[in-house]
């Protein structure tokens, strides 16, 4: 689908398409905690919304942070590849955690506080990704 539709839009644009999508996944994750009977469609219509918005996001997200360096890109993307198995592997123990002790309702909460709190956080960020100036031709100082 993005594929599709990224040409039509700016760079980073599709970032902001993703947030109302993020909100959704994050409420279908919530109502299912809160409402016992909606608990398996919310939690599964809430990670499907959400997993599709984190596939939207990333792609621009990884793009602007390969750019960003100038290191060699495949150093850089092993080390985010490194970053990202750390935090999975981070969440999904304190999901398991969260699963145990508290279990499914809790766990449908948790996830949907989360995704709420990314949907909140994304747009500052990106405003400050896109407002960094790259790197274009030097000025000719005029002649005298």
């Amino acid at each position: 689908m993005l594929a599709r539709y990224a040409p039509r839009f700016p760079v980073g644009q599709s970032v902001y398409f993703s947030i109302p999508i993020m909100i959704a996944g994050g409420a279908l994750l919530i109502l299912g905690g809160v409402f016992p009977r909606f608990e398996y469609a919310g939690l599964v219509g809430g990670l499907a919304l959400s997993a599709f918005a984190q596939g939207i996001t990333f792609a621009v997200l990884y793009r602007f942070t390969l750019m960003a360096s100038d290191q060699p890109k495949g150093v850089v993307a092993a080390v985010m590849s490194l970053i990202m198995m750390l935090m999975q592997a981070v969440g999904i123990e304190l999901f398991k955690l969260v699963y145990v002790h508290w279990g499914l309702a809790a766990l449908g909460i948790m996830n949907g506080l989360l995704m709420l709190i990314f949907a909140a956080l994304t747009p500052p960020l990106m405003r400050k990704a896109m407002r960094v100036a790259t790197p274009g031709p030097a000025s000719v100082p005029p002649a005298s």
